[in-house]
């Protein structure tokens, strides 16, 4: 895992950098990435797997957490993401969604 992350993730995030995660779930990648970034918001459709997210990393201020409910991306946040990555979340769906 730190291979595709030090590859696919980490070149692209900075101190400065604003960014979301698609499908945190219990923010095993999330973890990895808080402290690198300036803004972290954490999405996800299942409120259990947010509180598990909010038990791992809810302590810095630096993290936001949104149920995303509906197909509806928080139509009210107006932040403007540097970075938008989802690990782990297209398993979930059929095939005629993928």
């Amino acid at each position: 895992m730190e291979e595709i992350l030090s590859e696919y993730l980490f070149p692209f995030l900075t101190k400065n950098s604003t960014v979301a995660e698609i499908g945190v779930g219990g923010a095993r990648i999330a973890a990895k990435v808080v402290e690198n970034v300036e803004k972290l918001y954490c999405f996800d459709v299942a409120p259990a797997m947010l509180d598990k997210a909010k038990e791992r990393i809810g302590h810095y201020p630096q993290v936001e957490f949104h149920l995303m409910q509906n197909s509806e991306f928080e139509a009210g946040l107006s932040e403007r993401f540097d970075f938008i990555y989802s690990f782990d979340v297209f398993v979930h769906f059929d095939l005629p969604t993928i």
